[in-house]
């Protein structure tokens, strides 16, 4: 097909709203498949909608094909990750039984490979269930089990074909080659070896043209989308990304190395990573970056770390995080790999006073992890580590503003540029949700130009309106076109119309009754697809609605069992210490239900955030002051309340800093965010929680 064919009927597709609609109930069907919806309960979508959608699914493979090798990237990864939306929407999920989906599903997830979506790649690969040599290939190279590959490769080298049935030689072939093909590519993976890639591409051809000649189509398919996931594997490899960042080759190889093979490896950058990474470190001025939750800013802030510790080894790099929470996290984070090439990372969160020990710690380290109190402090005592400083990070740099330790911080990083300057270091801002980059640019480095932002996620965001009307929750999910799951929460007669002797009437009552029941009802139905977290404006509504979640639970018999009973210990204590035993916070806790807001203690709310770092409970009922806490994912978030008074509510940045929560990378594909429409209001309430949603939906934010 000659790409003026190809473009033709991509854009035919493109604007074909037939196809588009089809593609629509598949991704709304989707949410029902996961939500475990019996199948009755259906609404009817049109007949023979699978094979409509695989159809089209193929179609938009073939024209990314044709793009790709009319170097056309940009189109040909949008038409093959559409694809491989499409065969997700179909196949990959939990009871599916179709014919083939063995196939359809290894096929979605080269699809996602070659489209840089490597979360959802390793996601989708796990409804792939087939156990043959070449499954057992292709899964322990995507999912990076490289101890397992190895040996399964040496098997098959050393397999006598004699021993092989006849009836499974020819599929034994397309093994051994495959085989080949890989153990060449690993060579590249762990050495860098540009020569085995090339070897290995080159041998992926002869599997494409061997399966084209013997017209096994599946095969075809699969050999067609490695090659292109080897492409791909080059273009993000550290061995590609790294080499114009870092000029110290020993360094870079020890680096990349680390990477390989910590667990789980790290091999490639994420495409968000790779926007970023080049003008933030590729020069000494300091730069502003943003990039949205779970995209990878650590690693960047990691990488920027290991370039100036190999330009300066005695240098000091410092990393400003808001919270002890989050100080934690990153100090976590970094450690692994960092200690491995024989760095000091150090480890101050504890009180805002620098203690003796505090001051042997930094002497000794290269890099130090801390709020900006511990590091104003640790800076005043020990003025001679001022010197050192070659590098300042400073994590969720939106956090500016009125607030004492916010001013404190802004006037700590004021401190921190006139020592940079004086060093001729470098300062780098990080933040998911800041809307005016280019005047932080400004701020630290006197340019508007010195920013440096990505909109790519690892999970797609899914957004939607919960509505709440007569008993009932209807969803709406945005796109174009639009999709929707009507009757998701479906009326429950509690107590019946009744009349009293004395002639008063008594209306039905129906579950639910209100919107947070709504609320509650529609989060725990959504909890098959991963944590929900619902957000609300003030503190008096977090046990409120945590209460309707605990009863439901307890009808439904859903019980949750935390993982790490140290820190369990932890928060039942802090709990005992603040509410008595037997306290209201503990229990729902143990349910899976975290309570998190201004109210708690400061020894329970810290107790449960470093609970959560290490396990995610089933439900989340929070109000904004889980953005400055834990960093935590879920699947959904449920925006039930924005109102933080009678007459204020949310800030647009803080909405985001929630609401950006969704979707997890490696457990995710999409992240769900929906808005609360209460439609038992009047109309002047009704569209104006509409305009709210809609500003807060914007792109643009």
């Amino acid at each position: 097909m000659n790409l003026e064919i190809t473009m033709k009927l991509f854009e035919k597709y493109e604007a074909d709203t037939t196809i588009q609609n089809y593609i629509a109930q598949a991704n709304s069907r989707f949410i029902l498949y996961n939500a475990n919806e019996p199948i009755e309960n259906f609404p009817k979508y049109t007949v023979a909608l699978d094979e409509k959608c695989l159809h089209i699914a193929f179609s938009y493979l073939n024209f990314g094909w044709c793009f790709f090798y009319e170097k056309q990237k940009d189109n040909a990864i949008h038409c093959i990750e559409k694809a491989a939306e499409i065969l997700e929407h179909l196949y990959a999920y939990n009871e599916c039984k179709k014919i083939y989906k063995e196939f359809y599903n290894l096929t979605c997830v080269l699809a996602y490979y070659v489209s840089s979506q490597y979360s959802k790649s390793f996601i989708v690969l796990k409804y792939y269930t087939y156990d043959t040599q070449l499954a057992k290939i292709l899964k322990f190279f995507l999912v990076r089990n490289f101890g397992d590959l190895e040996e399964v490769l040496k098997n098959i080298q050393f397999a006598d074909i004699s021993n092989i049935e006849e009836t499974e030689r020819e599929s034994f072939v397309y093994t051994k080659i495959l085989a080949r093909a890989i153990s060449q590519m690993l060579q590249y993976v762990i050495n860098g070896n540009s020569f085995a890639l090339m070897e290995a591409q080159k041998i992926l051809l002869d599997l494409i043209k061997l399966s084209q000649i013997n017209n096994e189509s599946h095969l075809w398919w699969i050999f067609r989308l490695l090659y292109l996931v080897f492409g791909e594997y080059e273009e993000a490899s550290l061995w590609t990304v790294l080499p114009p960042i870092i000029s110290n080759e020993e360094k870079r190889i020890d680096y990349t190395r680390a990477n390989i093979y910590k667990q789980p490896p790290v091999v490639e950058l994420f495409k968000s990573q790779r926007e970023c990474i080049y003008k933030s470190l590729n020069s000494d001025e300091g730069v502003a970056i943003g990039m949205p939750t779970s995209s990878g800013k650590t690693k960047i802030a990691e990488i920027s770390i290991v370039k100036t510790l190999s330009d300066y080894p005695d240098a000091l790099c410092i990393y400003i995080a808001p919270f002890r929470s989050l100080a934690n996290e990153v100090e976590h984070s970094l450690f692994g790999v960092l200690n491995s090439m024989g760095y000091v990372v150090s480890q101050l969160y504890g009180s805002a006073q620098a203690t003796q020990m505090d001051r042997q710690l930094v002497t000794e380290a290269n890099v130090v992890v801390a709020t900006p109190e511990k590091i104003k402090s640790i800076l005043r005592s020990n003025p001679d580590l001022e010197e050192r400083i070659k590098l300042a990070i400073v994590d969720e740099g939106h956090l500016v503003g009125g607030q004492p330790r916010y001013i404190t911080a802004e006037l700590l990083i004021e401190e921190i540029k006139i020592t940079l300057k004086k060093n001729i270091g470098k300062l780098i801002l990080l933040s998911a949700v800041l809307p005016n980059l280019s005047d932080f640019s400004e701020w630290i480095s006197g340019s508007k130009e010195r920013i440096s932002k990505s909109l790519w996620r690892p999970s797609a965001q899914r957004f939607g309106e919960l509505n709440f009307v007569n008993h009932t929750v209807n969803l709406y999910w945005e796109g174009d076109p639009a999709s929707f799951n009507n009757k998701f929460i479906e009326p429950q007669l509690i107590r019946p119309a009744r009349k009293t002797k004395t002639g008063k009437v008594y209306k039905p009552v129906y579950f639910p009754r209100d919107k947070k029941e709504a609320v509650g009802a529609t989060a725990v139905k959504m909890l098959s697809m991963g944590s929900v977290l619902i957000y609300v404006g003030r503190s008096n509504m977090v046990l409120s609605q945590a209460r309707v979640i605990s009863n439901l639970f307890l009808q439904q018999n859903i019980t949750h069992q935390w993982e790490n009973t140290n820190n369990l210990k932890y928060v039942e204590l802090a709990c005992e210490e603040a509410y008595g035993k037997d306290s209201e916070i503990y229990s729902l806790l143990l349910k899976g239900i975290v309570c998190h807001s201004s109210k708690l203690p400061t020894d329970v709310r810290q107790s449960i955030e470093r609970l959560m770092s290490n396990g995610t409970p089933k439900i989340i009922i929070a109000t904004s002051t889980l953005g400055q806490g834990v960093n935590i994912g879920v699947s959904t978030v449920i925006i039930s309340n924005i109102y933080l008074d009678q007459n204020t509510v949310v800030d647009v940045k803080d909405f985001w800093n929630i609401a950006g929560r969704a979707g997890r990378a490696f457990t995710d594909t999409e992240g769900k965010i929906l808005f609360a429409i209460d439609r038992h209001k009047d109309d002047y309430s009704i569209q104006t929680q509409i305009r709210y949603k809609e500003k807060y939906f914007k792109k643009s934010n």
